[in-house]
């Protein structure tokens, strides 16, 4: 294996690092591993500080943008403009469009490493085609709220209680005509998957929308 690298790096120009070194970088994931490794955290810090300097040019500080911007960005704000926006679905400005798809999209792929902003994803993401400043809003508020908490992530531990267990957690939201089902399937103290999207059929109550969720659950557990 030496001999392959110093011929690679010779004769390519390759840089080869160190074998399972405590710290990688892979898709704009920053993977952290403690020296004992049986504890691994995997964070999005250097993708968000990236879409950070993007579409804030690298300050989310509260003089800029509102104190409470810091804080889990799924309260009646975000669903009074989501409710508003798709009872009109009113032709939106090109231009607005364009930005909206845009940090939409930059934003879509830090849910693989911070699963928390799913659900206020799932809203933002139904409204691509006509958004509003207020959805535009609400997208920068959860810009906001990874830039200022860019270091937290996803850790596994093999000391938490149960660390070899799998471990899984549904729910529904019936409270519009499709409802949302919502599940986190958890090993080592932390979620290996977790899902916030609309389900396919139409319930006729909260019992049945959940019964829904506990399938979808079941689906993925059984895979």
């Amino acid at each position: 294996m030496r001999g392959r690298r110093r011929i690679g790096h010779e004769r390519y120009g390759i840089n080869f690092g160190k074998d399972d070194p405590a710290e990688t970088h892979f898709l704009g994931g920053n993977i952290y591993t403690a020296p004992s490794r049986k504890v691994r955290s995997v964070r999005a810090t250097s993708y968000i500080d990236l879409q950070v300097k993007r579409y804030a040019d690298g300050d989310v500080s509260a003089p800029k943008y509102p104190a409470h911007w810091g804080t889990l960005p799924a309260d009646e704000t975000l669903v009074r403009a989501w409710e508003a926006a798709m009872a009109t679905r009113s032709p939106a400005p090109p231009t607005l469009v364009k930005e909206y798809q845009s940090l939409f999209g930059s934003l879509l792929h830090a849910t693989k490493f911070r699963p928390e902003i799913s659900a206020a994803m799932s809203l933002l993401g139904s409204c691509l085609t006509f958004p509003t400043p207020q959805l535009y809003e609400c997208l920068m508020h959860i810009l906001v709220y990874l830039g200022r908490s860019r270091n937290v992530g996803t850790t596994f531990s093999a000391h938490v209680p149960g660390a070899k267990e799998v471990r899984a957690y549904a729910d529904a939201n019936w409270n519009v005509t499709r409802s949302t089902t919502g599940f986190v399937i958890m090993l080592a103290g932390a979620a290996v998957m977790a899902v916030s999207r609309r389900q396919h059929c139409i319930t006729m109550s909260s019992c049945e929308a959940e019964l829904v969720a506990l399938c979808d659950t079941a689906i993925e557990l059984l895979h």
